[in-house]
């Protein structure tokens, strides 16, 4: 079955690349179908050969996602394999992707190659009936919601990895995100094999979300308070900065 898939807007090209994974190693294709509201925009086959496979799929139009007009396009990817002899797809799955790009130049924050103020608050993503824990997906919505009508435009997460359920929200309804890891609080060889670890999981899981316009690995100096003395907190500080521009080039 495909395990993980990976969309990166490539707006120059007017395309999206396309990166699937299966769960185990096999050899085969996947077709890619994406439309917008409704109207097909692109067609593609992915090969996948020891089961991995990438290809740029060019679109018809490229409407943007922003928080002004969070443009989102759906797609269906059905994987075949080349043992397969009944003609059917062995798996088949449905998700969507938004096209948009984030960059800073002289000292500004660039959304879709135009300037762009981000107006945020400090979301620890608390609730009055479940702390931590959403009561139901309404809930999330509503959260979303209410930050839009205070008149923000963004959300960075505050020690917690949010449920994908508000993830999606936010990019249905045009929020943007900074998405942070929860730090631990003692330093030491067990808690450096943890954060790497469950941060990689983090961005694999979230890299599709057009919302996140930000990662953040670490807050302050959490589980590092020695930086200036010690050269493996700050070692460490810095392999978690390289490890984040490894699995999200963006």
């Amino acid at each position: 079955h495909l395990q993980r898939v990976r969309f990166t807007p490539r707006l120059d090209e007017q395309a999206v690349e396309g990166h699937c994974c299966t769960d185990v190693t096999v050899s085969g294709i996947v077709e890619v179908e994406g439309s917008f509201k409704g109207k097909p925009v692109a067609s593609a086959w992915l090969e996948m050969k020891e089961g991995e496979g990438s290809a740029l799929v060019g679109l018809e139009e490229v409407p943007l996602w922003s928080p002004a007009e969070p443009n989102l396009y759906d797609v269906t990817l059905r994987l075949d394999l080349d043992d397969n002899a009944s003609g059917e797809a062995v798996d088949e799955v449905r998700s969507y992707f938004g096209m948009r790009d984030v960059a800073i130049s002289e000292g500004q924050v660039l959304l879709n190659g135009e300037p762009y103020k981000m107006k945020l608050v400090l979301d620890q993503g608390y609730y009055p009936d479940g702390l931590l824990t959403p009561p139901t997906d309404d809930a999330i919505r509503r959260d979303v919601e209410l930050v839009l009508e205070m008149g923000f435009n963004g959300v960075r997460k505050h020690q917690k990895v949010e449920d994908p359920r508000y993830l999606y929200w936010a990019d249905q309804l045009g929020l943007l995100v900074w998405g942070e890891m929860a730090n631990c609080y003692h330093f030491s060889d067990a808690a450096m094999a943890r954060l790497m670890a469950e941060w990689q999981a983090v961005v694999e899981r979230d890299y599709n979300h057009p919302s996140i316009v930000a990662w953040v690995p670490l807050n302050e100096s959490w589980g590092v308070p020695r930086l200036k003395e010690d050269t493996r907190q700050s070692d460490f500080l810095l392999a978690l900065y390289h490890q984040t521009k490894a699995l999200d080039r963006t």
